[in-house]
């Protein structure tokens, strides 16, 4: 198609200026124009097979992107429903894990300090975090105690909080999971073999009872946590907060 109307477009341009010159002659010789003529009815007849010709490919050129157009639409509605897809089955894969870790805990029997290290201990075989700390909230009152810690090291004591009360307060009293991306030099340092690390990243995950705040574990990682981890804590969370009435009952 395009070299056909390289080709019309060429003719129409030989045609225009055979008939100027068989014209021109005319003009000048006095004789009869016939051959002028002959080369105007050929500049016309290209000038309208060109020009139909561009329509026609315009046209198709208009149907052609309205066809890419709802191609471009299916495939982005289609990568949509996968995309819907793998994150139900990855939530769902969340709450398995979630779940399969909240069985293996029991509080019949335990202190509040065995219960919160069993949390700390199980889940760390599941959720790569580099040091763990549970607190919970004390019966009749807004404060929250250290009840637990794992892999936790500080050149300072380990204080509480109240609802409210900094980071940790805020978070309770919003009853939300945080995750902190910036953290500040002085804030914690992970210990290991190789020495001071800061933690790239510290999630805070409040454990509710009808509304309330009534525990809340807080994770530093080494990197950043994927969706699935947080979603496996926060799941956990949801699960495990039916045990600290017993817990608290003993």
């Amino acid at each position: 198609m395009k070299l056909a109307t390289n080709v019309l477009l060429v003719c129409l341009l030989l045609f225009g200026v055979a008939t100027f010159v068989f014209l021109q002659n005319a003009v000048v010789k006095g004789s009869s124009p016939s051959a002028g003529y002959v080369f105007l009815a050929l500049t016309l007849f290209s000038g309208a097979m060109l020009y139909s010709m561009t329509l026609f490919m315009n046209e198709r050129i208009k149907k052609l992107t309205q066809r890419l157009e709802l191609l471009s639409t299916s495939l982005d509605e289609s990568l949509q429903a996968v995309e819907a897809d793998e994150e139900v089955e990855q939530k769902k894969s969340s709450q398995e894990l979630a779940r399969k870790i909240a069985d293996k805990i029991a509080a019949d029997g335990l202190s509040v300090e065995d219960f919160s290290e069993e949390i700390l201990s199980r889940l760390s075989k599941e959720v790569p975090f580099a040091h763990g700390l549970f607190y919970m909230r004390q019966q009749g009152g807004e404060a929250f105690l250290p009840t637990a810690r794992f892999a936790f090291y500080s050149d300072r004591e380990l204080d509480g909080f109240s609802v409210g009360e900094g980071i940790n307060g805020q978070v309770v009293k919003d009853g939300k999971s945080v995750t902190i991306d910036t953290i500040p030099d002085n804030y914690v340092h992970i210990v290991s073999g190789l020495g001071k690390t800061n933690p790239r990243a510290i999630t805070l995950t409040p454990i509710m009872q009808e509304g309330r705040s009534v525990a809340l574990l807080e994770l530093a990682f080494l990197s950043q946590p994927t969706e699935h981890d947080k979603q496996v804590v926060d799941s956990f969370c949801t699960l495990i907060s039916n045990k600290i009435p017993i817990l608290q009952e003993a």
